[in-house]
């Protein structure tokens, strides 16, 4: 889209009929341009909003805010019945 509104403002301007050289110049990097600008505008009205959503969403949080501490079965036991003992996870 931003190469089309590009292209269009370089015909209206009369580029497209001199120099090609030129025009493509301009076509390449005003389209980088526009694109570069479109993101941003993209990224800061619109995905931001649904970024501050995400963390309302989330089960489980990872970090520092996790439990340092897991339950583990003992795989030298045999019975099948789960013996829990703590083991302190390496940080």
């Amino acid at each position: 889209m931003c190469i089309a509104v590009v292209i269009w403002g370089l015909s209206k301007l009369g580029f497209a009929e001199g120099n090609m050289v030129l025009f493509n110049v301009l076509l390449y990097g005003l389209s980088i341009a526009a694109t570069i600008a479109v993101s941003a505008l993209s990224f800061n009205y619109f995905e931001k909003w649904f970024l501050k959503w995400k963390d309302g969403f989330t089960v489980v949080k990872s970090g520092n805010s996790m439990d340092t501490t897991m339950v583990q079965q003992d795989p030298l036991d045999k019975t099948g019945i789960d013996s829990e003992r703590e083991v302190k996870r390496a940080a």
